[in-house]
């Protein structure tokens, strides 16, 4: 994706040290190919993914394919407010 990168793209949340499991979708249908082959997946969940990495790590990779390096916008998270007592 050439050109400028659209501000939701670029929210964050916390310090972007969490890692993120991904999975490449060329690659889904032989990771199902070999779930349902396996009779330990029968009846369970089961999570795939090729690569964890953090999103700060992300943000770098995707900057340098846009070829730019853009600002990341971190996204605060308040915790509710406390429930109203009558």
């Amino acid at each position: 994706m050439k050109g400028p990168i659209p501000e939701l793209l670029r929210e964050f949340y916390g310090d972007g040290e969490k890692k993120t499991a991904m999975a490449n979708k060329e690659r889904i249908g032989l990771f199902v190919a070999k779930i349902i082959a396996d009779p330990r997946t029968l009846n369970q969940y089961v999570f795939i993914y090729d690569d964890a990495r953090t999103m700060n790590e992300i943000y770098e990779v995707a900057g340098r394919i846009a070829g730019e390096d853009f600002h990341k916008i971190k996204v605060v998270v308040r915790p509710p407010p406390p429930p109203f007592n009558l």
